[in-house]
């Protein structure tokens, strides 16, 4: 961890693993597993840079970002955003990024429950 507490790159895990849960494709093992040693390195709740140990295994081939990106939903189930999982050319998570449809940037991380999958 750098640069922040254990419950901030918790809630950080918590993001990344529900959006790579909400979708089966190539990879996601491989992804589901980097999330054990995603390390926080900086920037803001809407584009963090983060790191995974490369004794982890690579997602090789998976396209970046991360195709099932879901929506963020307020409490009244209203789209105000979406997640965006980008990697590296390696193969390993590298970014959260937090995209917003309102007028507001937003400040805080989405819980895992605002995570709804998108449907193309």
């Amino acid at each position: 961890m750098v640069g922040r507490d254990a419950v901030f790159v918790g809630r950080i895990k918590a993001l990344v693993r529900t959006l790579l849960e909400q979708d089966d494709f190539v990879g996601r093992v491989e992804l589901l597993a980097q999330v054990e040693g995603l390390e926080y390195l900086d920037g803001p709740a809407t584009m963090m840079r983060l790191h995974v140990d490369r004794s982890y295994p690579p997602a090789l081939g998976v396209s970046s970002p991360i195709r099932n990106g879901p929506s963020v939903v307020d409490d009244d189930g209203v789209i105000v955003g979406m997640m965006l999982l980008w990697l590296d050319d390696a193969g390993y998570i590298e970014c959260l990024e937090y995209s917003w449809v309102t007028e507001e940037m937003p400040t805080q991380l989405p819980q895992p429950r605002q995570l709804v999958k998108w449907v193309r």
